[in-house]
């Protein structure tokens, strides 16, 4: 879902439109949010800085992504209860971290000082939604932010901290979405009486650059034509230093040749 205002587009929106656009929607379910942060992860050989996800309880459901080892998380983790915290770790920390351990799931760790129980374990192959993204450990949005005193980011309309992802509903073509999303967006609380004049909301099919703000989205193909011929180039001079030093070693020993020869 790409976030229009005033004609600026930008992939991300707060909490709190997310949760009102995923009730009110009929066309698009489910639908799934995700934001991202640093974590301190802490064990018996160390601290590690992390790559962190922060993800609606039906991220990986609303992905598809089937987990390697373990579960996904239940509605109810959503909350900071007796149960605590609890996360879903990358193959390659559970390799790296946890000597790929057949007892992980269960385990308990360190997660920026607070102690969390890890459920499940994702495929090898899942990196998470967004381009160039590596995140080693997800966790329940609404109990990470809790946690961590941030419930403030659960309530502000006008930080865009999530990024959001759905799927069509069976049978719903993509502009009875776009047209019902539309008229969602116009709905939504206003974070100040002017903002969001012309507010709607874009959908788009599912990349790694949807919906982008950024260069790399929005100058894709322009970038990989100027690689492209940069690498042309390069490789065009390289060879020609190459030729020139094999010409000028050949002149250079002309004499000690000639004087083989005979």
């Amino acid at each position: 879902l790409g976030w229009v205002t005033d004609g600026d587009e930008h992939p991300g929106t707060s909490y709190p439109n997310y949760v009102d656009v995923a009730t009110a929607s009929q066309t698009v379910r489910p639908m799934l949010a995700a934001g991202f942060k640093r974590l301190i992860l802490t064990t018996a050989n160390g601290s590690y800085a992390i790559q962190g996800t922060t993800v609606s309880t039906n991220y990986f459901e609303t992905l598809g992504v089937g987990l390697a080892r373990g579960r996904t998380f239940t509605a109810q983790e959503s909350r900071l209860d007796a149960s605590g915290l609890v996360a879903v770790i990358s193959d390659r920390l559970w390799r790296d971290r946890f000597a790929a351990s057949p007892e992980i799931v269960g385990q308990t760790t360190i997660l920026n000082s607070h102690v969390t129980t890890i459920v499940g374990v994702a495929p090898p192959e899942f990196r998470g939604v967004a381009l160039g993204e590596r995140s080693d450990v997800y966790l329940p949005l609404v109990a990470s932010a809790m946690i961590d005193g941030q419930q403030a980011a659960l309530t502000d309309r006008g930080a865009p901290s999530v990024v959001t992802i759905g799927r069509l509903a069976p049978g719903v073509a993509l502009t009875a979405a776009q047209a019902e999303l539309a008229t969602i967006a116009q709905r939504l609380p206003r974070v100040a009486p002017d903002t969001a004049r012309n507010r709607t909301i874009q959908l788009f099919p599912y990349s790694g650059t949807a919906a982008g703000d950024s260069l790399v989205a929005q100058r894709g193909p322009w970038f990989l034509a100027m690689f492209s011929i940069i690498t042309a180039l390069t490789l065009f001079i390289v060879c020609a230093n190459v030729a020139n030093l094999m010409l000028a070693r050949a002149a250079a020993r002309a004499r000690e040749m000639a004087v083989r020869q005979s």
